[in-house]
């Protein structure tokens, strides 16, 4: 992608793992920030923490654990350096407690095992955790955003109840090749942000947990910096590496 010609004909969906890649590779084959161009910033996903059905009842109960019995609980992730990982480590750290991280290969056996009550918590989409959470085999406490999800207006989110921030979210960036023109990024920038404006979509994107965000190449490129420096130290304090 960062050696596609740069005519605007050739673009990348990159997520939130691009933030986190540079800071476990001691080299890539690219530059995170400058072989490639923001366009738009199109879309944001809260995470979610979620409990078993048995787990704590309250966000404060579930630090209050953490804080009481540091390192007996754990959490589980689709693997190390993932976002449930990272998040996940953030929160416990915030908390002022500590949990074992227990990688596995995929989401779906992390959230088994949470589900069955091997985990005292789990940091998550509501996508991912919607269906659990309406048959009452999870419970959510609180959402990692400083403002309420729309999706979700009775979750008090994770600063609300516990006075620290928690900023943990999957995202969705469109990036074109560097040396792109400005015109070709700043129509195609455009183009985007009308697109996402679509009621059918807007609707759909709230029922999945997901926020349509209008951007700018500018605030698009500031965004993705700021997570780049958000998850390094963090993943460097974890130690997590490719596997």
């Amino acid at each position: 992608m960062a050696e596609a010609k740069p005519d605007g004909y050739t673009l990348l969906i990159g997520t939130s793992i691009m933030s986190i890649v540079p800071a476990m590779y001691d080299k890539l084959p690219y530059d995170p920030l400058n072989s490639l161009l923001a366009v738009a910033h199109f879309t944001t996903i809260p995470m979610i923490v979620v409990v078993p059905a048995d787990g704590p009842k309250t966000i404060e109960e579930l630090v209050a654990l953490l804080r009481k019995e540091p390192g007996k609980h754990s959490y589980g992730s689709p693997g190390n350096g993932s976002l449930i990982h990272m998040g996940s480590l953030l929160f416990a750290q915030r908390a002022g407690g500590e949990a074992l991280h227990v990688p596995y290969r995929g989401s779906a056996p992390a959230m088994q095992d949470t589900l069955a009550g091997r985990h005292a918590f789990q940091i998550d989409t509501l996508g991912s955790s919607k269906g659990f959470i309406d048959a009452g085999r999870l419970r959510i406490l609180a959402v990692c955003t400083n403002e309420r999800m729309a999706a979700l207006p009775d979750v008090p989110t994770v600063k609300e109840r516990t006075g620290f921030p928690l900023e943990v979210v999957t995202w969705y960036l469109i990036f074109a090749p560097a040396g792109t023109p400005q015109p070709i990024v700043d129509k195609l920038s455009t183009s985007i942000n009308q697109a996402i404006k679509a009621p059918a979509i807007v609707e759909k994107a709230k029922a999945l947990g997901m926020e349509m965000v209008q951007s700018t190449p500018e605030s698009s490129k500031k965004f993705y910096e700021g997570q780049i420096a958000l998850w390094a130290p963090i993943v460097k304090a974890s130690g997590a590496k490719v596997e």
